[in-house]
């Protein structure tokens, strides 16, 4: 008896390794690969930014895709920003890739600066299976910026340049080279400012360093350079008239003095 209830017991084994050796566990994470690429890689709070997918089909069979779509640490745990084929799958074969393009996310205004980790998640059909399988890829980070950072880079570049443009041309007006230096200075200010990462006032002394940028261009498209001598005719003319002014002063006080 204890013989045989070994046998059946060993029998049953056999059985249960022989089926579980024909199931097919479904598509799995190494059966797919992802390239995300963003319009931007440091998004600033409350942008916009487009997101191109490449997903390769490293299995041995064809999928169907119904889903597809990346979830961000800041969403709800079932969110996902991407295209719904449930109405028209997607067939990729095995070894095939494709590109889902233009998946447009918004960098919620509130979310926090700094390193921030999402995965791409894609549910479907592989074939001969009648069960959907869902798949999620490694996980990866981007990192979000401060949106008065992303509005001082944009003024930094535009400032810059136009500091270097006013650099390498000859203001005849001094009132003209005064604004340049203010600008000058009003820049230099603004990247101790950022180096300590007061955004704030960090544009707003870049937004005074454009206004003096301004000023010298009119000051110096108003100006009228003196033609030659006539500093000089202008200094004579200065002392002659003083001198005149003095004689009258003097002859009015002889006219005043009293006889003896």
């Amino acid at each position: 008896m204890k013989f045989s209830r070994l046998m059946i017991t060993l029998a049953c084994f056999s059985l249960l390794s022989t089926l579980c050796s024909g199931v097919v566990f479904g598509f799995d994470t190494n059966d797919g690969t992802v390239t995300v690429t963003f319009s931007d890689e440091t998004p600033a709070q409350g942008s916009n930014i487009v997101i191109n997918v490449l997903f390769t089909n490293l299995g041995s069979k064809q999928i169907e895709v119904l889903r597809f779509g990346l979830h961000f640490d800041w969403m709800e745990s079932t969110q996902f920003v991407g295209p719904d084929l449930s109405s028209n799958p997607l067939t990729i074969p095995a070894g095939g890739s494709y590109t889902f393009s233009t998946i447009v996310l918004e960098i919620p205004s509130d979310v926090s600066v700094g390193t921030h980790s999402y995965f791409v998640g894609m549910d479907g059909f592989e074939e001969g299976q009648s069960e959907s399988f869902s798949w999620d890829s490694t996980p990866d980070e981007i990192v979000v910026q401060s949106f008065w950072q992303d509005t001082y880079n944009d003024l930094l570049e535009q400032t810059s340049s136009n500091i270097s443009t006013a650099e390498n041309k000859t203001y005849d007006s001094p009132d003209a080279q005064s604004y340049l230096q203010q600008a000058q200075n009003s820049y230099s200010a603004a990247l101790e400012y950022a180096a300590q990462q007061n955004w704030e006032d960090a544009i707003s002394a870049l937004q005074s360093a454009s206004m003096y940028l301004e000023q010298a261009e009119t000051e110096e498209e108003n100006y009228i350079e003196p033609e030659p001598g006539q500093d000089l005719t202008l200094i004579i003319v200065g002392a002659s008239i003083a001198a005149v002014a003095i004689i009258v002063i003097l002859l009015v006080l002889l006219r005043k003095k009293p006889k003896e």
